[in-house]
């Protein structure tokens, strides 16, 4: 199938004209392929079905809940986001190659190209976001919410998603093949599994471990879910019976509570307590870096 050219609005600015122009032709062509579109709008309601069977709807309840459920629940929260942007967007540069560098050589720049990638991920990433959280909302007893914690949450999700489409895209047009960015964005898979602070305490792996979670988006992103969620270890002091962790205040004596208490804070204790502008902020950085990181390399292909 033939694609269009990207025919940018007569009115526009050059720049903003020709980024609309390649952002309706991708967006047109994503629109003709029916599976992979349907896909694409499935992905994160049969994710989201994790929270139907996985934890119980009072796992974040002050009394009944439990606490390490909750953090395996906030750790997969921050990761699947993160898998749907990566995963959606990882084959979007290395399939059109051949396509790009012909229209390169005529008249294609690289920002608008780049941007059209970005800007419908990152329109994606809006639906996305809202169906992870939809579901969150329905399925899950969330106890003193507002709606400030709300849009916290529904902001980092949106950010995690952006993230993993920008990480994708850098794979995208580091490789050649198609099967070749989709075993590169498996590894990167697993580094933001190892290095979210959802498994492992990132304190226990020393400087390597601080470095690789602070460029890792679902790190910031777990951080950012537990201030949504209003998981902390405020009041976690004296005999606990105030502690804002799930299912520590219910439990039967001080000394269980202290006991369960330094289970928790030893494995997760960097994640609580966080600024979530200061997350927000890393999360927004480390997508600008990838921007850049990938405009340099697609700009590297002019001289191949």
């Amino acid at each position: 199938m033939r694609r269009p050219p990207c025919r940018p609005a007569a009115d526009a600015p050059p720049l903003l004209a020709a980024s609309s122009g390649c952002s309706r032709r991708y967006f047109d062509l994503i629109r003709r392929d029916r599976v992979n579109l349907m896909l694409l709008f499935l992905l994160a309601p049969a994710l989201s079905l994790i929270d139907l069977v996985a934890w119980p709807h009072d796992v974040l309840d002050p009394v009944k809940g439990e606490a390490t459920t909750a953090m395996t629940m906030l750790f997969l929260a921050a990761l699947i986001p993160f898998l749907i942007g990566s995963l959606s967007s990882v084959r979007e540069i290395v399939k059109e190659a051949p396509i790009y560098a012909r229209e390169r050589a005529v008249s294609l720049k690289i920002w608008p190209y780049l941007g059209s990638k970005v800007a419908v991920g990152a329109l994606f990433a809006f639906y996305h976001a809202g169906i992870l959280l939809g579901a969150k909302v329905l399925l899950i007893d969330y106890p003193g919410a507002d709606s400030t914690d709300f849009l916290i949450l529904y902001v980092t999700l949106v950010l995690a998603v952006v993230a993993g489409v920008m990480w994708a895209l850098l794979i995208s047009t580091l490789t050649s093949k198609e099967e070749q960015a989709m075993m590169l964005v498996i590894g990167l898979i697993v580094v933001q599994v190892v290095f979210s602070g959802g498994l492992v305490n990132l304190d226990d792996l020393g400087v390597a471990g601080l470095v690789l979670g602070s460029i890792t988006p679902t790190s910031w992103a777990l951080k950012a879910l537990a201030v949504g969620f209003g998981i902390s270890t405020d009041g976690c002091t004296g005999d606990l019976a105030a502690c804002n962790l799930p299912g520590i205040p219910g439990m039967a004596s001080p000394e269980v509570r202290t006991a369960t208490f330094g289970t928790i804070d030893d494995k997760f204790g960097p994640v609580f307590n966080a600024d979530i502008l200061v997350c927000w902020g890393a999360m927004a950085a480390i997508i600008v870096v990838l921007g850049v990181a990938l405009y340099v390399l697609q700009k590297r292909k002019d001289t191949l």
